[in-house]
């Protein structure tokens, strides 16, 4: 995720974005976990 508008596999619910498979709190780059939770 990128600041909840990010590119991923699957679309993030939590924050309308796109991480591996869920976001919660995208508020940093990457498709595991940064500064955030992207399980």
């Amino acid at each position: 995720c990128s600041n909840c508008a990010g590119k991923g596999k699957l679309r993030c619910a939590a924050c309308g974005s796109h991480g591996l498979i869920k976001c919660q709190m995208c508020s940093g780059e990457g498709s595991l976990l940064t500064s955030s939770i992207a399980l």
